[in-house]
Formats: structure tokens, C-alpha cells, sequence
């Protein structure tokens, strides 16, 4: 058991709680100190350096009189550290890509960097796995189950069989069940067509697509039967690709074969059985030196992802066109990621790469402090024309999943112009300092996000002073001059639901006296008071998610509830809400919360004391998101680390909460996407 040790070596003259995570823990047994982060449970004992900048901050405060010349203030999610060295030139790591991401190169296969799996180094590899691959060979895989070719007169060797041929073969090169058996005939074809051996009306992206569909449309099948027979026509698609490999006298096709390799390779998944062997075959090719370079290169670039493809779990779309474009070219894909600012920037990733690598690379790339990663997440925007529909994108999902699924739906509706982003989101609020300039500004935007889009309600008055402080963070000081861009840009200020009100020629004459009143006030200064303002409302810092109240349970009766509400979900509470007009019907503080549960259709919150209680059913699509802040809120002010992944949810409604489960009520997004009607 860790304690805390009341031997600090950490100023605690602002009686903070700890610094970025870091507190100076205490073993019980032995009686020493050592540097523990609350957050990533790392430990070590030399003093980190987060904790070495902030006693260099408060050295500089006490300046020549010895004390501290700003303290504690703000409120219990919002510390306001004031500092006497803050740069009010400084800017965040999001600021720094707002000229970049106007001007941002717009990436193409031509100028895309290679994918590093290309240049694979085995030697990096855990040497278990490298052993059992190396244990594994292929020949003794295919001579258990590869069915040798034969004929009338003459039968063939494994070795003949797994050779390249012209023509389709006239049964499976593997044991598939007779079902399955006109599949591999077309697989087949598809394979011959794509390397340019058999004509048909179809392009090469057409057969690679249908290729991946026959794998991937069998592997979504969830009995167990069913999973075991798909795997058969799996197998059978990458010994087929073996086959059309092996002996093909002419290398364009040969450079075909592989592109094709790493496609399927990309989107669906060996057999437990041939995993090893594939991946024994793939590593004999790549460490041949007497091959091609080229061809090594895409046995490496194959490897990794017959690796990935197996160990993480299947896709749940086959591959963009876009996407297939990329790995025939083995490039890495150029993904654009937004902030709430509007400036953006690119990540390379690959097409297996999932949400929470993505998140990494993007955040290493801003410099963002380590210690902040798991609160922050990648958020999902379809701008339709009516509405928006958001989600953050759990850390197992894999990016071009998305991509592909928002590829779909630009087929679908072609006419509507719909908009599809990925942005970068504070997912779980966690206290915030000014010297912090990076969470500042996330903070600052996501709350100009939820006032722009009247998530946190506010009088006309109001909104003329939120817009002002806006204006002078942007632009600073009034001037006519910016007019003109104010003209152009007023539905980035103003809050939709008030924009009607007034021409944008009244909304400026409205505004110039606030923003007039604010001279002087530079860009820190500003941003605070708008994070000050905001910090007053009840849906400050809430992720908001809609429901329809059901019932209360018989214990006792409270307030009561229209049939449709807002569910808003803060550091500090559960707020309901009514669902247009944003007004406050019910707040439950944390502590007021005994405890909640959840099912696939409802969000059941238990409040009060041990004495009186009483429970609140909601039907809500959002129950596992809603329970994933909740229990991260939990955990912070325990001082633990949060949840990774949202709560698996096996049981039915009517096994949790004794109902049948009926026509929901909520309007569905794909995914479980939270639908923000525009007006």
C-alpha cells in the first residue's frame, strides 16, 4: 500500500493537490520517498521535471520578497495560477499550426512519405515471437493442408501445386467445406483478373474490393460455426496469393501478387493455424537476400500487417479507395486532424493504425505533455445540413474504418455536400492552471465550440460580451478595420440560435461598444474571462448526450421531467436539462450520486443518501459513454487513473432492468453518435 508522504519536497505554499500527477509517495514498509504519478502510475526517484519547472515558476514569483505573489483562486475545476514569467506572447501547440493548417500541403500518393514497414527490422521484434515464426515452417503447414493438384494420369507435389498457373483451378488448394467451394473458384478469378491473367470488364479495384468482401463478409458472422468455416475461405485467398507468387515467370505481375498481398493482408485476418506459417513464409522471402529488393520490401510491408490483421480485432469495413490507392503504393496514409480553432494538421498512419496510436503521434507531434494523453481524445464531426452528429472514436477503432464508413455515406448522399472531420477533444475535464497554455486553449475553444453551437445557454446581452471577448482574443483591440472580417466570419462568433435575431451589420453595431470596453485587455487575460464567464454556467465542461425520462423507480417522487431531455455529464455533476431550451431541470452532484446502472438501451442514475434514495430510468443510446465520464470523474477525485475503454454491456434491458425492450424513443446516429439539431 502507497502512502502519501507528508515529507513533500514540492512547494506547497499554493496547497495544490499535485503537479501534473506527480505527488512524492512514501513506501510503508521502508520508509522512502520516491516520485509517483497518479495518472500513469509511473514511479521513479529522481525528480521529474514537471515538478522541477514548477518549483523554478514559484522561485520566480517570490521574486527579491520571498513570497508567493499570486495564489489559488477559480473554483475547484478551474485554478487560477496567475504567473509573473507567463509570456502573453506565448502560444499553445495548437496555436502553432494555425498558419500551417491554412496553408497546409495537401498530401497526394506522390508526395506521401513510404510506410516504415516497408524497411521492417526483425531484429526489433520480440525474440519469443520471432521464434515461434521461425518454429512454424510453411512446407510443414502445406503439406498438412494443402490438397496437392491432380488429374487423370498424374498427380502433383505440393510444390506444383502451390505454382503459378494461368488458368482457374478446378477445386480449393485448401480443405474449405463443399459450401464454400465456388467461392475459391472466384476468389480465384479475382486474383487471375487483378494480376492481369485473366481479361474482365471489372478495373483492379473492383476485384481487390470483391476479394476483401468474400473474407470480411464471413468474418462478420458471429456463431461460432460460421466463424470457423470463414476462416477456411481466408486461408484459402492468402495460399492462392502463395500459389500465384511462387514460379511466375514475369516480374509485373509478380509486383502485383504482392500489392494484392498487402491489401488483403490490410483487411482481413488468417486462421489461428496458418498464422504462424504465413508469417514463416512472408519472413523467409524477406530475409532472402538472392530476391529482388523490391520484392523483400513487400514481404516486410506484408508481415506487419498479416501481424496486426491477426492480432487486433477485425475490421469492420473493407478499405477506401483512397485507402487501397496508398497500400498498392505502400505509402503511408495522410489523415488531416482539426482543432476546434479551425486550423488542422496531417498524421501519417497506416491502415491499421487505431484511434489511440493516432492520438499518440498527433500529440508527440504538438509536444503535448504525456501526462494529459489519456483525458484527451479523437471526436468524430458529420456536419449534415440540419444537424451535426458527434462521437469520440473509442481507442480500438481503427481510423480507416472511419474513413471508409464516411466514404460510403458521400455515396449515399452525394446531394446533401455533407462535411466529415476528425478533430482533437478534451474528452475528460482535469484541472486546469494558466501557466498550462496548451489545456488553456483547448479549454477556451471547446467552450467557444459549445456557445457557438448553443450548447451552453446565454442571454442576447451575454452573447454580445462572449463575442467581444472572442473578437479581442482573434484581433485584439477594436478597429473599424476588422469589419470587413467580421462581416465575412460573424457565424464563427454568434450563437446559432441567435444569429437570426439581427443582420450581421446590427450584430456589429451591437457588439462594437463591449468590444470597444475591452481595450487593453490582451489575449491571456481575455481568454480567462471568457473561461470565467463559462465556469459560472451548469454545462460548463459538459459532454452532452440526449435522452427520453421513462419512469422513476417506486422508492420516491421528485421532480418531474419532460419526456425528452439533455443529459450533461460535467467534472462535477449530472446535469438534466430540458433538450431545447438547454434550462436546468435537476442537478446531481457527484456526491449525490450513490451509484448508476447501464444497459444497451438505458442510463439509470440512483440518488440521495442511505437513507433516501431514489432511481431515474433515461433511455439513451449514450448509457456506456455516459458511464465511462462518470466513472473517470470518480477516479480523478480518488486520485485514480481512468478507465481506458467504455463498460462491456452483455446483458439485455429486460435481464437488467426487468423490461422488454421497445421502439426507441431517441433518433439514431450511425455509431452512436450524438445528433445536434442545427436550430
Amino acid at each position: 500500500m502507497v502512502e502519501r508522504s507528508e515529507n513533500l519536497d514540492i512547494v506547497e505554499e499554493e496547497n495544490i493537490d499535485h503537479i501534473e500527477g506527480w505527488v512524492v509517495a512514501e513506501n510503508p514498509d521502508t520508509g522512502e520517498a520516491y516520485y509517483l504519478n497518479i495518472y500513469t502510475n509511473e514511479q521513479q526517484a529522481d525528480k521529474p521535471e514537471p515538478v522541477v519547472r514548477y518549483e523554478e515558476e514559484q522561485k520566480a514569483k517570490r521574486g527579491d520578497q520571498g513570497v508567493i505573489t499570486s495564489g489559488k483562486g477559480g473554483g475547484k475545476d478551474l485554478i487560477k495560477q496567475k504567473s509573473v514569467l507567463e509570456d502573453m506572447k506565448a502560444i499553445s501547440a495548437i496555436d502553432k499550426y494555425a498558419s500551417v493548417g491554412r496553408q497546409a500541403t495537401e498530401y497526394t500518393i506522390e508526395n506521401a512519405p513510404y510506410s516504415a514497414d516497408s524497411d521492417l527490422n526483425f531484429k526489433t521484434l520480440d525474440t519469443e515471437f520471432i521464434q515461434k515464426v521461425s518454429e512454424n515452417d510453411f512446407w510443414e503447414y502445406a503439406n498438412s493442408y494443402v490438397v496437392p493438384k491432380s488429374s487423370l494420369f498424374k498427380k502433383f507435389t505440393i510444390d506444383q501445386t502451390l505454382s503459378y498457373q494461368t488458368n482457374n483451378i478446378d477445386k480449393p488448394l485448401t480443405q474449405v467445406s463443399a459450401s464454400f467451394r465456388d467461392i475459391t473458384s472466384q476468389t480465384f478469378k479475382n486474383i487471375l483478373s487483378y494480376c492481369g491473367d485473366r481479361s474482365s470488364s471489372k478495373d483492379l479495384l473492383g476485384h481487390a474490393k470483391k476479394l476483401m468482401k468474400y473474407g470480411m463478409e464471413q468474418s462478420s458472422e458471429i456463431r461460432d460455426e460460421i466463424i470457423e468455416q470463414s476462416s477456411e475461405i481466408r486461408d484459402e485467398i492468402y495460399i492462392q496469393l502463395i500459389k500465384q507468387y511462387r514460379n511466375n515467370p514475369n516480374p509485373d505481375k509478380v509486383v502485383r501478387v504482392w500489392r494484392l498481398f498487402g491489401l488483403i493482408s490490410s483487411a482481413i485476418a488468417p486462421s489461428e493455424s496458418l498464422y504462424y506459417p504465413l508469417l514463416n513464409y512472408l519472413m523467409s522471402i524477406a530475409v532472402n537476400e538472392e530476391i529482388d529488393e523490391e520484392i523483400r520490401r513487400f514481404a516486410r510491408f506484408t508481415f506487419k500487417r498479416v501481424h496486426r490483421a491477426f492480432e487486433d480485432e477485425a475490421r469492420k469495413r473493407e478499405p477506401s479507395a483512397d485507402e487501397v490507392n496508398y497500400v498498392e503504393a505502400r505509402k503511408q496514409i495522410m489523415i488531416p486532424v482539426y482543432f476546434l480553432t479551425g486550423n488542422h494538421t496531417f498524421v501519417a498512419i497506416e491502415s491499421y493504425s487505431n484511434a489511440q496510436e493516432v492520438k499518440e503521434l498527433l500529440l508527440k507531434k504538438l509536444q503535448i505533455e504525456k501526462t494529459k494523453w489519456p483525458y484527451l481524445g479523437l471526436y468524430e464531426i458529420v456536419d449534415r445540413k440540419d444537424h451535426l452528429e458527434e462521437r469520440f472514436v473509442e481507442n480500438h477503432e481503427r481510423i480507416c474504418d472511419v474513413l471508409a464508413i464516411w466514404d460510403i455515406d458521400k455515396a449515399q448522399n452525394k446531394q446533401d455536400k455533407n462535411d466529415y472531420k476528425l478533430y482533437l477533444k478534451v474528452r475528460v475535464f482535469f484541472r486546469l492552471y494558466d501557466h498550462d497554455i496548451d489545456a488553456v486553449v483547448m479549454y477556451y475553444t471547446q467552450c467557444v465550440y459549445d456557445i457557438i453551437h448553443s450548447r451552453i445557454p446565454l442571454t442576447e446581452e451575454e452573447g454580445y460580451h462572449m463575442c467581444a471577448l472572442q473578437l479581442q482574443i482573434d484581433w485584439g483591440d477594436f478597429s473599424e478595420r476588422n469589419k470587413v472580417h467580421f462581416m465575412e466570419k460573424f457565424a464563427e462568433y454568434v450563437p446559432v440560435r441567435q444569429i437570426n435575431n439581427h443582420t450581421a451589420e446590427e450584430w456589429w453595431a451591437k457588439i462594437q461598444p463591449f468590444w470597444t470596453n475591452l481595450k487593453g485587455l490582451d489575449r491571456s487575460d481575455a481568454r480567462w474571462q471568457y473561461l470565467e464567464w463559462c465556469r459560472q454556467q451548469p454545462l460548463y465542461l459538459a459532454h452532452q448526450f440526449y435522452a427520453a425520462f421513462t419512469k422513476r423507480g417506486e422508492e420516491h417522487s421528485g421532480t418531474e421531467f419532460p419526456e425528452f431531455v439533455i443529459l450533461g455529464v460535467t467534472p462535477e455533476a449530472l446535469v438534466i436539462c430540458d433538450n431545447k431550451t438547454r434550462e436546468v431541470i435537476q442537478t446531481y452532484k457527484m456526491h449525490q450520486i450513490l451509484t448508476w446502472g447501464i444497459s444497451t438501451e438505458y442510463f439509470v442514475p440512483v440518488t440521495g443518501d442511505k437513507n433516501a434514495y431514489e432511481k431515474v430510468y433515461f433511455e439513451t443510446p449514450h448509457a456506456r459513454q455516459i458511464d465511462f465520464l462518470l466513472q473517470s470523474y470518480t477516479k480523478l477525485k480518488l486520485k485514480q487513473p481512468i478507465p481506458t475503454t467504455l463498460t462491456k454491456v452483455t446483458h439485455s434491458t429486460k435481464q437488467q432492468f426487468g423490461e422488454k425492450p421497445h421502439v426507441s424513443k431517441i433518433k439514431m446516429a450511425p455509431r452512436n453518435a450524438v445528433i445536434f439539431p442545427k436550430k
